[in-house]
């Protein structure tokens, strides 16, 4: 019998990815590997809002953050091309929570403004035009949280409103200085609010969100207002003003907190509004930004809740959900500037996390960004990629975590960077730990294996649609977490072999028909974290190999081509080996090992094969955080494989990069570079989501519940 393919398993490439790499290979070799996403900046501690100005006259717009937990502004001067400089820091009162940028004493710099929310100040910092600023000098107000600037006496001075229990205004001298602050009772809370002319008479307005209220302040145009309230059957968290139906009219649009419904409000052009009607449902918003991004010349937004939105108007008050992006960890409300002076619109999006810092999602001009495309899954814990409904696209499987146990649904791939839920999904008692794919059953259609920790296994056959339905559940002894497949026994049919917690392996051969025999156990291992399987003795016969959390190893089971594996056969893999990837790293023909090493050495572990069942010393590479999910794939098109790394399997308090590792072609590799990620968390999978002949990345993020696209814009030399 001819030798099958030595490569097999999840944790390797399948044909239709491996087809997609070569035809980008064609085009160029050893360029820098490249995937479209934010990119960020340090910033200093918890960045709760951002500005953007240009401080120092050079024609660049730079970005000025309150950095909560430093009590300092964080000023970032640009360096041209969407560049920022490191930060620096200029104290203010303690924990500042909002800010605002203008020139307060007519010198032509700006100034800046923020609101201290413990201190219950305001503290001004006048600029000097060179991107520095003064000390402070505060002005008394009741726990302020918003701060916002205007000319609310037509003066032709800048003016500060400022949210607090009432909403109060100080009217500016002119100087730098401002007046006692006034302060506009409406008897109740200030959750946010907007500026702008609502009934046209030349007079600055505020609108205010309050609770179940919408309250107008009409300016008089001498720093007074008299007040009109509009009883909602809502609770306003936030708003926008803007003529979002194309009437001339300001209108208001404005979030229900909890209810992940937009209300739109039409205005009247007298300062009075209509009552809400739904603009949108499904997003949760707290807070938004106005804009055409698109030049249809219709307005959308930019939103942030649970993720970042991009909400296109339809010109009448209402919206579509364009795009979701994950923004990075605790992204708050966004900023809108043309931060590359490319004619788009861009997004400033401040991080209010430990670590801090500002992420940047530069626009592609027709409303979307330059970030990782993001899809909702619910909790997912396991991920697969194949084509699920044969129209030659890439597919995402993805286990999830639900209240009541789990399930197992597939997302389809549109070839343009967009994945769709098919609106069904099999249950299970619990989620998945991991997936397999192939055609148990011959009928041309993709199947899953899901691996339940308790529950055993479950066979869900394709249906052809991208639908799957639970057609086999087979109980198991040793309590599985890993799962590869090939053919075993070499009769055809596709099988799978288990890791689990007993430390034995178990080897499920299929009949054919989508059902298997009863599993024949091999081993025992010490405390197996992951399995794959490729001929790794040269006899054409798969083996088995797994990565030994217990012992330091990885354990090597030669196959007889029966179904059958020999005792493991033990080789030093680095301090705890959680995750690993298979494939031929140095080109000698000989299949090699990668592990990640979540322990002591916390890297990636190489280890060279001889092609006759034995591996060479391990090779340390430094691969971030306690690297536990591992993927081999040839991300830049030079024929030679690349590794891909996450940290899935540990919660940290800030979001950390996905780590690529570019192979050179003799079994060693290039130092890791990063690929910033929202989520905190990510298993990985590659395929060409969007057809360009690139090899992407889709990672599931159980902690945000979402699958991302890492898109591929390696460029071919």
């Amino acid at each position: 019998m001819q030798p099958r393919n030595r490569v097999s398993g999840f944790v390797l490439l399948s044909a239709i990815l491996f087809s997609a790499a070569m035809s980008f290979a064609a085009r160029g070799s050893q360029a820098p590997i490249r995937f479209q996403t934010y990119a960020t900046y340090p910033a200093g501690g918890v960045n709760a809002e951002a500005a953007v100005g240009d401080l120092n006259h050079d024609g660049l717009p730079d970005i000025v953050t309150v950095a909560e937990d430093r009590n300092s502004i964080s000023v970032l001067l640009a360096r041209g091309q969407g560049r920022y400089s490191l930060p620096r820091y200029f104290p203010v009162g303690n924990r500042p929570v909002s800010l605002a940028l203008g020139d307060f004493n007519g010198d032509g710099q700006l100034d800046v403004v923020t609101a201290d929310y413990t201190d219950s100040t305001l503290s001004v910092l006048l600029g000097d035009g060179k991107g520095n600023f003064s000390s402070r000098t505060t002005y008394s107000v009741n726990f302020a949280e918003l701060v916002r600037v205007a000319d609310f006496n037509n003066d032709g001075i800048l003016d500060l409103a400022v949210s607090t229990s009432p909403l109060t205004v100080l009217l500016g001298v002119g100087n730098g200085t401002f007046s006692p602050a006034r302060n506009f009772d409406l008897g109740f809370s200030v959750t946010g609010f907007g500026i702008a002319d609502v009934n046209a008479d030349g007079n600055l307005d505020v609108v205010v969100a309050a609770g179940d209220f919408l309250a107008v302040l009409l300016g008089q145009g001498n720093g007074n207002f008299t007040a009109q309230q509009t009883v909602l059957p809502v609770f306003v968290q936030t708003l926008a003003i803007a003529d979002f139906n194309q009437d001339g009219k300001l209108d208001v649009v404005f979030g229900d907190l909890g209810s992940s419904v937009m209300y739109f409000a039409a205005g009247q052009g007298d300062g009075t509004f209509a009552l809400p009607v739904t603009a949108l449902t499904g997003v949760n918003v707290l807070s938004m930004s106005v804009t055409d991004l698109d030049g249809d010349g219709r307005l959308d937004i930019v939103a942030n809740g649970d993720y970042y939105y991009v909400l296109k108007g339809k010109g009448d008050g209402t919206f579509v959900l364009k795009a979701t992006y994950d923004a990075g960890l605790e992204a708050q409300a966004p900023v809108l500037a043309d931060l590359n002076q490319d004619g788009r619109t861009d997004v400033v999006v401040p991080l209010f996390t430990a670590s801090g810092g500002i992420d940047i999602l530069f626009g592609n001009g027709n409303g979307r960004f330059k970030a990782a495309p993001t899809f909702i899954s619910e909790s997912p814990t396991a991920i697969a990629s194949g084509d699920f409904n044969g129209d030659g696209k890439v597919d995402v499987v993805t286990g999830n975590a639900n209240d009541i146990g789990g399930t197992v649904g597939v997302l389809l791939g549109n070839g343009k960077a967009g994945l769709e839920p098919t609106g069904t999904s099999v249950k299970t008692p619990e989620p998945a730990a991991a997936l397999a794919t192939g055609d148990f059953n011959h009928d041309n259609r993709l199947d899953v294996v899901a691996i339940n920790f308790l529950n055993g296994i479950y066979v869900l056959q394709g249906n052809g649609d991208g639908t799957l339905k639970q057609t086999a559940h087979y109980a198991s002894q040793n309590l599985p977490f890993a799962v590869t497949t090939g053919d075993f026994n070499r009769d055809g049919n596709l099988d799978f072999a288990t890791a689990g917690q007993s430390s034995d392996i178990e080897t499920w051969l299929g009949v054919g028909d989508g059902t298997f025999q009863p599993f024949r156990v091999s081993g025992p291992v010490s405390t197996p974290e992951a399995i794959g399987a490729g001929d790794f003795n040269g006899d054409g016969v798969l083996d088995l190999i797994t990565a030994d959390f217990g012992d330091n190893t990885v354990a090597l089971l030669l196959g007889d081509g029966q179904g059958n594996f020999a005792a493991p056969r033990l080789f030093p893999a680095g301090t705890q080996p959680a995750a690993l990837a298979i494939g031929d790293f140095n080109r000698d023909g000989n299949l090699d090992v990668a592990v990640a090493d979540v322990g002591g050495s916390s890297g990636i572990s190489i280890l060279l094969g001889d092609g006759k069942g034995g591996f060479g010393t391990p090779e340390l590479y430094a691969a971030g955080q306690q690297p536990a999910v591992l993927l081999a794939a040839d991300f830049n098109g030079d024929g030679v494989l690349d590794l891909a790394t996450s940290s899935e399997e540990i919660a940290f308090s800030s979001q950390l990069p996905i780590l690529v590792l570019a192979g050179r072609g003799d079994g060693t590799f290039q130092p890791a570079i990063a690929i910033p990620y929202g989520g905190v968390s990510g298993l990985l999978v590659s395929g060409d989501f969007d057809l360009d002949g690139r090899l992407d990345m889709a990672v599931a993020n159980h902690d945000g519940s979402l699958v991302e696209l890492l898109l591929n814009r390696t460029t071919a030399k």
